[in-house]
């Protein structure tokens, strides 16, 4: 384990190739409204704000989960398999011992940190220039990964505060103007299709290290 880290700090390639890849999406101070994970190739994103439930009757066909049973659910993968939970910085770190602090101790001996990792694989000096972001690595000539130029200036913030607003001032999907209804529908794709990117896109930067 490294000495600021309470997680351990390396990664073989068998915990690689099982890994969960997970990532939420929120705004700052405030518990994200939704997660996504990958695992074994496979990405699903989910509901995890009681606020934005009503989002589960669009036709997207996502699904919610109160948060700590989505976490916990987790964990049983990670249990079962023996397999790391991998996030792309502490946040995600964070955001878990928040939702179930009971689970510390698990969470400490299954989470990684994937910036920590490639920032051990790259150098000090290049994690800089990549100013440490996720974006950055992915959108650089070195990583060598296709980053959507779509999403160069996406804002989560901006999205999430919308999905909100809209969810909390309505009881049921229905009750939405088929207009407010479809600009829903939208920008909650776009931040299932962001999420996806940054789970698969952190799953590509760390394969990288095995090369």
């Amino acid at each position: 384990m490294s000495e600021s880290r309470p997680f351990p700090s390396t990664l073989t390639k068998s915990e690689y190739e099982k890994a969960i890849w997970i990532d939420f999406e929120g705004v700052p101070n405030s518990p994200p409204i939704l997660a996504g994970i990958l695992f074994d190739g496979d990405y699903a994103p989910w509901l995890i704000d009681a606020n934005v439930k009503m989002l589960e009757e669009c036709s997207i066909g996502i699904k919610y989960d109160e948060r700590k049973n989505f976490i916990k659910w987790i964990f049983e993968l990670a249990e079962s398999h023996g397999r790391p939970i991998i996030g792309y910085s502490e946040y995600e770190y964070r955001v878990i011992k928040e939702i179930c602090p009971d689970l510390s101790g698990k969470l400490d001996m299954y989470y990684r940190d994937a910036r920590d990792l490639a920032k051990s694989h790259f150098g000090k000096d290049f994690h800089q220039r990549m100013k440490g972001s996720l974006k950055g690595y992915l959108s650089s000539k070195q990583v060598g990964y296709d980053y959507p130029h779509e999403f160069n200036d996406f804002s989560v913030v901006n999205t999430v505060a919308s999905l909100w607003k809209h969810s909390t001032s309505n009881q049921n999907f229905s009750d939405l103007s088929q207009k407010i209804a479809d600009r829903m529908e939208r920008k909650l794709q776009e931040l299932i299709d962001y999420n996806e990117i940054d789970c698969r896109g952190t799953e590509f930067l760390i394969g990288l290290l095995f090369e």
